[in-house]
């Protein structure tokens, strides 16, 4: 089984926008799932409640072809980085205390339920972030599927699991796009900043080289831990970089091992989790290596995330 998955974001500002050449992203995921519907393949599109709000006409196209299962993916892609970091450095979640993440995870709930007419019933953190509350709210709030955590690295073996919190779990297995493909301005010196900057947040540590607000942020945490300390998962992104040797390839390096990954999680696991953002496959060739990827893949039996469960 293929879980073929992506991640669709907010409008992000000009800033942010530049590194994938200020391209749509809705519009990108409506050109992404017409392709996967010519080659018979279901996906799973995880987009924030923000990104409803802003273009729901194009987001109901999505959901009219009849491939695509649209899965939560927080409010606004942690949007706000001055808010967030301060959020982090009082409390040690960019969710901020339960009570204000339960109020986001509720509000993005009822976007769905808006525009869409009805819930959420998969869901994806931005950056694949989570704290010790994140699946017990989203369980109350009716998701019953999470696919957050990144296993491909070799860490530990990829399984289906059921959770504590009752909600059960598909980690993706494969290689993420955004973080092992050179595109858009993506390269590895950024990721070589995401692990400088991770593991200074981690250890709190003002090392050399981050910004006025990074200092003062770590400063804050150090003094804030002791009275306020929400865990984060050790899966989300800031510690991607820390706790895996990740590199950025070259496009066609990229989708060789990739192909290899995937052939390899089938016969290993039984499944395999793909992460393709439709903006990055646009921003890296106009979405033409997707259309590949796509080919490849549609001799497999491909399935929604919020399905995962019957593969058990």
């Amino acid at each position: 089984m293929i879980f073929l998955t992506g991640d669709v974001h907010n409008d992000l500002g000009p800033k942010l926008g530049k590194v994938h050449n200020c391209i749509n992203e809705i519009t990108a995921a409506l050109q992404y799932a017409r392709l996967a519907a010519d080659c018979g393949m279901k996906a799973t599109l995880f987009v924030t409640g923000l990104g409803i709000r802003e273009q729901p006409e194009k987001i109901k196209s999505i959901l009219s072809l009849g491939n695509v299962e649209f899965g939560g993916h927080g409010w606004d892609s942690l949007k706000n980085h001055t808010v967030r970091t301060a959020l982090w450095s009082i409390c040690g979640s960019r969710y901020g205390p339960k009570a204000y993440q339960r109020y986001e995870i509720q509000k993005t709930v009822n976007a769905f339920k808006t525009y869409l007419g009805r819930p959420p019933l998969v869901w994806r953190g931005h950056a694949y972030y989570a704290d010790q509350y994140t699946y017990e709210l989203l369980c109350a709030a009716g998701v019953r599927v999470v696919s957050d955590e990144v296993v491909c690295f070799g860490r530990r073996e990829a399984s289906i699991e059921h959770l504590s919190s009752g909600l059960w779990s598909v980690p993706i297995n494969t290689m993420p796009d955004h973080d092992t493909v050179m595109h858009g301005s993506m390269s590895q010196a950024d990721v070589d900043a995401g692990r400088r900057l991770g593991c200074a947040m981690r250890d709190l540590q003002p090392i050399p080289g981050l910004n006025r607000k990074q200092r003062l942020a770590i400063l804050i945490r150090q003094a804030a831990k002791h009275a306020f300390n929400i865990r984060e998962m050790p899966y989300s992104a800031e510690y991607l970089y820390i706790n895996n040797d990740v590199r950025v390839f070259s496009a066609s390096e990229w989708e060789s091992r990739l192909f290899g990954q995937i052939e390899a999680q089938l016969e290993k696991s039984g499944f395999a989790t793909l992460l393709l953002h439709p903006i990055c496959m646009a921003a890296l060739d106009e979405m033409q290596t997707l259309r590949r990827i796509l080919a490849f893949c549609r001799r497999f039996t491909t399935g929604f995330v919020g399905e995962a469960a019957r593969v058990q």
